[in-house]
């Protein structure tokens, strides 16, 4: 085939890639691209680019003034169409989302076929006083949208009328291609290194034009997400656009990629952009999400979420998430099943915990913010362990090993943040009680005077929706370690409603083993909690105590080295798995945690 340049379409079935390269098409397994399923050198024709268009049962290629429709099984040549009269240069072309149009773009011409019968023309256009230049293509409903040559156009299908153009003024003449935001009621037009924003409905009224960065003269290429930003690539540079007023958000200039022409994809998943120019292919990471408000991140893909199950949601959470407040003077909680080596320094005389509560602290301290400041960061999950501390005007107090902070402080930073975020759903799992058998009313009591009906009932269910909760106005969802409590009050859920398999691994290799065995166990049938953080033990502690070893000395150095591997665990399983709340230790030790459990949601959702 020399080396020419390669088009490329996936089939719907995933199973087929189609290339199109001098003048020929071929089919290749698309799980094993080594392997030719067909090849059509589509004879008589120009050896000269191919665009390709794959429909569910047939691929649509164009070279070199001809279209021609192939069957996909086998790659039979079904229809050829020479265009006569319209000449040999490259084609473009758009496939309606019903299968039945196939707009063509050739010469500065548009060509509308019946996509069943190619060579039966259902209207055409010259576009007149436009040229006769590259034609870019997109069909939507009865319309078809033609950038070229400094315009953008709309044409009715039928009968190939021009209903609206804009000349881009003072963008200059030059080629123009075209991408429609995904709720259809924008096309953005890229042209000499700008992108212009267009009402489909008003086309002739520029919304905003913004100029990318040392891109003048050069074509853009561009993508649209859910959330509705554009992704331009020109001149080796890509830009995220607000899709407002067109406001560049993120750039990246791609170093030591060069000043070259760009193409863009967008993950089936939109986690990540595609990025291919000057022979490099590039791959970005958590698209979008990065630029989300995490505060109210429910709210703000509401609309494609909105009809989930919180169940299979990927939720994020922190584990002890309440053990923010230790430090070196806390004092020890009245837990039962903290490690050997706490209880022996816990039952230790005095002096010697004074020397070692620092580091007693540093492995019981779980988390680094408030719980404020988790949900402000995007958390949605709260592990909670209740002790009786009998020296505080509060008797109730959060603890780990140590006592961190009284658990109202807990509950008026949820109530604070739920009152300025009406859309969010946080989940509050009280799931141990320490000494504390005669205060399970008084607890209630603090959560029913702080949330009253803001408690979504148990009798819901674990197949609750989003919009359940919404309509009823209801954002938490409280799980509560004791049975006998929780047959009192119709709005505290039983910890069986809470699938949550109990593990404690004391490295990365025990973590993985853990996570890949517990994952079989869940049913998907009810809410499900999967951690990723380790289990200090003694010789894990030892190992801290020796400097400059580089082993970690704390619970955030223990998560530090460990979270990441949990967080790439994560990733190749929550888009297949049924995966629910996923926490660690200090889980902001991650700049993506948040951000990818949003990613995740979002294509659940769509998918």
């Amino acid at each position: 085939m020399e080396k020419h340049e390669v088009r490329m379409a996936i089939s719907k079935t995933n199973d087929k890639l189609i290339v199109g390269t001098y003048g020929n098409v071929f089919a290749l397994d698309a799980n094993d691209i080594s392997k030719t399923l067909w090849q059509n050198p589509l004879k008589g024709q120009d050896t000269g680019i191919v665009s390709l268009i794959v429909g569910s049962e047939n691929v649509f290629a164009g070279t070199g003034g001809f279209v021609n429709s192939l069957q996909l099984s086998d790659g039979t040549t079904i229809g050829k169409n020479s265009l006569s009269g319209m000449g040999t240069a490259e084609v473009r072309l758009a496939l309606s989302l019903d299968e039945a149009t196939l707009a063509v773009g050739l010469s500065g011409n548009v060509i509308c076929l019946d996509a069943s019968n190619i060579n039966k023309v259902i209207s055409s256009n010259s576009l007149s006083g436009q040229g006769q230049e590259v034609v870019n293509l997109i069909v939507q409903d009865n319309v078809i949208y033609a950038g070229t040559n400094g315009f953008v156009n709309a044409i009715d299908v039928k009968s190939g009328q021009i209903l609206q153009t804009n000349e881009l003024k003072r963008l200059g003449h030059l080629e123009v291609r075209l991408c429609l935001s995904a709720d259809g009621t924008t096309i953005y037009g890229g042209t000499n290194g700008k992108i212009v924003s267009m009402d489909v409905q008003n086309l002739e009224n520029s919304k905003w034009i913004s100029t990318l960065q040392d891109a003048d003269g050069n074509v853009v290429s561009m993508v649209t997400d859910y959330d509705g930003f554009i992704y331009g690539g020109s001149s080796g540079r890509i830009s995220q656009l607000e899709p407002v007023e067109g406001k560049i958000v993120n750039t990246n200039n791609l170093p030591g990629r060069g000043v070259n022409e760009v193409r863009l994809s967008l993950g089936q998943n939109q986690v990540n952009l595609y990025i291919g120019t000057n022979g490099y292919a590039i791959g970005t990471s958590e698209l979008g999400a990065a630029t989300l408000n995490k505060n109210n991140w429910m709210e703000a893909i509401g609309a494609i979420i909105k009809d989930m199950q919180v169940k299979d949601m990927l939720i994020p959470g922190t584990h002890d998430s309440g053990s923010y407040g230790i430090n070196a003077n806390s004092a020890f909680s009245p837990e039962t099943d903290l490690p050997e080596w706490v209880k022996k320094i816990r039952n230790s005389i005095n002096p010697l915990y004074l020397t070692m509560g620092e580091v007693v602290a540093s492995w019981a301290k779980a988390q680094g913010q408030t719980a404020l400041a988790q949900l402000i960061g995007g958390v949605r999950y709260l592990d909670l362990r209740l002790s009786l501390n009998p020296n505080d005007k509060e008797p109730i107090w959060i603890s780990h090993s140590l006592y961190s902070v009284p658990l109202t402080a807990v509950i008026s930073a949820v109530n604070s943040f739920i009152t300025n975020n009406p859309k969010e759903i946080v989940i509050l799992d009280l799931n141990h009680f320490y000494d504390l058998d005669n205060y399970h009313d008084q607890i209630v009591s603090l959560l029913s005077q702080a949330f009253g009906n803001k408690m979504a009932i148990a009798s819901l269910g674990s197949d609750v929706t989003v919009s359940q909760l919404w309509e009823a106005g209801q954002q938490l969802l409280v799980f509560y370690a004791n049975d006998a409590t929780c047959e009192k009050y119709p709005f505290l859920w039983k910890e069986k409603n809470l699938d949550s398999p109990g593990y404690s691994p004391t490295s990365s290799e025990e973590l993985l083993a853990d996570l890949n065995t517990n994952l079989q166990k869940l049913s998907g049938d009810a809410f499900s909690y999967i951690h990723g953080q380790l289990t200090p033990d003694l010789n894990m502690i030892k190992d801290g105590l020796i400097p400059f070893n580089g082993k970690p000395s704390s619970l955030m150095g223990s998560a530090e080295q460990n979270n990441p591997i949990f967080m790439n665990w994560v990733k190749q399983q929550a888009y297949t798995s049924k995966l629910n709340i996923i926490a660690s230790d200090w889980v902001f030790t991650l700049d993506d945690f948040i951000s990818h459990c949003i990613l995740v949601n979002k294509s659940r959702a769509t998918n």
